[in-house]
């Protein structure tokens, strides 16, 4: 068998298998160095993971993080179905499932297509990943109701509020964050 320098190597292994029989076998949770983690392989500890209160997408004792609190931030932020767990979750997932359900695909692929084209000739292919970003907030966006000439300023917006929510975010960028939220609260109210 060949050897696999760790499991997300194997993601892109032809025949990855052997190789995670046995990391189930030996390792089943391990600390990895290489890639500075956990790795649970086997089916107890993915569910002794996933059940865990030690495992939580925020801690029970603190649902926003303590820097947007008092902020449009921390009003969008608890919005957020992935940032939360449980009872919460579960409707806020059902929510938005139910939403995207309704959207027209016909009406998804021709607004991904018209933007993917405009926003190609301004940026690609010296800005490929601020393309891949506006592209989708330019879509969403459309899809939303959001005029055309705010689009730009948006996906700035934008930009500037998922960066002030990243666990290394320095002041200035959750300062900044915490502003565009409020534009992004009053944006979205006028649509």
């Amino acid at each position: 068998m060949e050897t696999l320098a760790h499991p997300i190597a194997a993601v892109t292994h032809p025949n990855p298998y052997p190789y995670y029989a046995q990391l189930v076998a030996e390792n089943p949770l391990y600390y990895d160095d290489e890639l500075g983690m956990w790795i649970a392989s086997s089916a107890e500890a993915v569910t002794e993971v996933l059940t865990s209160e030690l495992c939580r997408v925020r801690p029970t004792t603190e649902p926003i993080p303590k820097a947007l609190l008092d902020s449009p931030a921390a009003d969008i932020f608890i919005g957020l179905v992935r940032m939360s767990d449980g009872e919460r979750h579960r409707s806020l997932k059902k929510a938005v499932s139910s939403s995207l359900t309704s959207l027209d695909t016909d009406q998804i692929t021709k607004l991904s297509q018209q933007w993917a084209e405009i926003l190609a000739q301004e940026m690609l292919p010296h800005r490929l990943s601020e393309f891949t970003f506006q592209l989708s907030v330019y879509v969403i966006g459309s899809l939303l109701g959001i005029p055309r000439d705010l689009l730009s300023s948006t996906a700035h917006w934008m930009g500037d509020f998922v960066r002030c929510l990243a666990p290394g975010s320095n002041t200035e960028q959750i300062e900044k964050g915490k502003v565009v939220a409020g534009e992004l609260l009053e944006l979205m109210r006028s649509v």
